[in-house]
């Protein structure tokens, strides 16, 4: 997972969830995806490994989680004034 992305205000994009063991295996379980503060932007599913998320906030800026198998990680994410 990225650090920090910054995207345009309703601009879309694909982002797809890649699990992988400690060995390199592509792990296929279900995923969520959750935001702090869902005025900034939203996702088509929060439950698939591909989902749809569309900034919403102009100026926003919150933080994106990723949680497979009980690990979590996050990605900072800003939108373009």
């Amino acid at each position: 997972i990225a650090n920090a992305v910054n995207m345009p205000v309703g601009v879309s994009e694909v982002i797809r969830a890649f699990i992988r063991d400690a060995g390199g295996n592509l792990i296929i379980q279900p995923v969520q995806w959750s935001i702090d503060d869902p005025s900034v932007g939203e996702f088509s599913s929060t439950t698939s490994m591909n989902t749809t998320f569309t900034p919403r906030k102009a100026g926003g800026a919150a933080v994106i989680t990723l949680t497979c198998l009980g690990i979590s990680d996050t990605v900072n994410v800003s939108v373009a004034p």
